[in-house]
């Protein structure tokens, strides 16, 4: 879905999730959206040195991981596409 250099650009985690740069995310948003699909929730991970760290360090206190995910409410709940199984 994505184009061949966004995903050779990106981070992927061995459990199949992307991670993108700031500068990256709204070619991102745009090929989801162009899909009918959305970004329910995520997480903010720190690139350091070539590394992926989901546990970010703070001035004062232990290490926090920072997740949002969007309110889901019924009305928003209604699918643009139906898919079918088997």
């Amino acid at each position: 879905m994505f184009p061949p250099e966004l995903e050779r650009d990106g981070f992927r985690a061995d459990n199949g999730e992307f991670s993108w740069t700031r500068a990256q995310i709204k070619i991102v948003v745009d090929v989801l959206r162009s899909n009918n699909l959305a970004i329910l929730g995520g997480e903010l991970w720190w690139e350091r040195e070539g590394s992926i760290w989901g546990l970010i360090p703070q001035r004062q206190g232990p290490p926090a991981v920072y997740p949002w995910a969007e309110r889901r409410t019924v009305a928003r709940l209604r699918p643009t596409r139906s898919y079918g199984c088997g």
